[in-house]
């Protein structure tokens, strides 16, 4: 693959993002090839986010239409490299949001990086779920508490005012 295939592919990839779940996670490897400076070198890594964004991208989950008489559910997860989510009605989705993590968000505790995503899904969806109640869904557990914290760091008030 030369540089030129490879930024036509991920051009077209990131049209549809909507439709790939993790999508900035599993196109990590692609992006550090489009980098200032570094030299195009494909490899493993390179070759299997390909083929798995080109399975995802061929094979992708129908997204259902969104009935606001219905409850929405919000389901977000982060990763090292990224952070996504899903706002799904009755278990179907109905979009997907994924983003690449840089620069200091990268040094983010495991708990910082999930409140991140959860924030960001927040914001990204927000014209679904003010109107009315929402359900959301976390692997990580002391999210759960969050809002009883006696004290709380300034990063952890400031996305929670960021929620509000």
């Amino acid at each position: 693959m030369t540089v030129s295939q490879e930024r036509s592919f991920h051009g077209l990839a990131e049209f549809y993002r909507r439709f790939v779940p993790n999508f900035s996670t599993i196109a990590a490897p692609l992006n550090e090839l489009t980098k200032k400076g570094i030299a195009f070198h494909w490899g493993k890594p390179q070759k299997d986010a390909f083929n798995l964004l080109k399975d995802k991208l061929t094979h992708a989950p129908l997204l259902q239409l969104s009935d606001f008489g219905k409850t929405f559910e919000l389901e977000c997860d982060a990763s090292g490299v990224g952070i996504g989510g899903v706002l799904m009605q009755k278990n179907k989705p109905v979009a997907y949001f994924s983003e690449k993590l840089s620069g200091p968000v990268l040094n983010y505790s495991t708990y910082d990086k999930e409140l991140y995503a959860l924030v960001r899904s927040l914001k990204t969806w927000q014209h679904y779920l003010w109107p009315k109640e929402f359900v959301i869904h976390s692997d990580h557990e002391s999210l759960k508490h969050i809002r009883s914290q006696m004290k709380m760091n300034r990063r952890h008030a400031k996305r929670l005012m960021e929620a509000d």
